[in-house]
């Protein structure tokens, strides 16, 4: 599966990725008045079809969507974190990264359009995590405040103990859209450098943690005939 990101950068900043990756956002701005309209109508039809035409005269409908919340976690914390409307701005150290959702088109085939969320902040490592969300797929970048570099992710980080190193996974068995493997991450006062990334077959792995500094325990799963998961504690050493 082709994947492309571009990241626009007022700064210039250096950028990690993965070739499989999605490297171009579309700086087009969705037009938020057509989506008011619309989403209204509909809300309106749906509601018509089960009230009465005097209950219906009663009813105001919400046109204002400005407050629906797209990220997991509340943006007005944090000075360096800006969203407008579909542009997500992350105001690092030396840079600035402007984001800005591009939604799939059936017209345009535009499947590596991109839509990026904030799913994670850990100011104690200075990294900021984002989700994106792509046609029947989904992957994570991986943003750092001081230098404004960013990686590709297959998940979650786990940070070691020491912050040095970022373990991340992901597992997908069935449909087999997204990653299934894991990465090693090094990361210091540049940002990130990718040490290994394994990419699975037949079998993934979940609740992962960290032991010590070196070495990662995780769940080894595999499918089973009834399409459920057989597991097995296994360790990973990174040094």
């Amino acid at each position: 599966m082709k994947r492309t990101l571009f990241i626009v950068f007022v700064f210039t900043t250096l950028i990690g990725c993965k070739d499989n990756k999605p490297n171009e956002i579309k700086v087009d701005l969705v037009d938020n008045e057509i989506i008011n309209d619309t989403l209204s109508k509909k809300v309106t039809n749906n509601l018509a079809d089960t009230l009465s035409a005097k209950q219906q005269s009663s009813i105001t409908f919400d046109t204002d969507f400005s407050d629906w919340k797209t990220d997991e976690v509340d943006l007005s914390q944090f000075e360096f974190l800006e969203r407008t409307n579909d542009t997500l701005k992350i105001i690092a150290r030396d840079t600035t990264i402007r984001l800005v959702n591009e939604y799939f088109d059936d017209e345009k085939q535009n499947y590596g359009a991109s839509r990026f969320i904030v799913a994670n902040v850990y100011p104690n490592h200075d990294v900021i995590e984002l989700q994106a969300i792509s046609y029947e797929y989904s992957y994570h970048v991986l943003a750092y405040l001081k230098t404004g570099d960013t990686i590709f992710s297959y998940g979650k980080p786990m940070f070691s103990k020491d912050g040095k190193y970022i373990f991340t996974s992901n597992v997908d068995l069935n449909a087999g859209f997204d990653d299934n493997g894991y990465q090693i991450i090094k990361l210091d006062s540049l940002g990130f450098k990718n040490v290994k990334t394994v990419d699975i077959e037949n079998w993934g792995i979940q609740k992962a943690s960290w032991i010590g500094t070196d070495s990662i325990v995780y769940s080894k799963v595999t499918l089973n005939e009834n399409y459920g998961f057989d597991t097995e504690v296994k360790k990973i050493k990174i040094k």
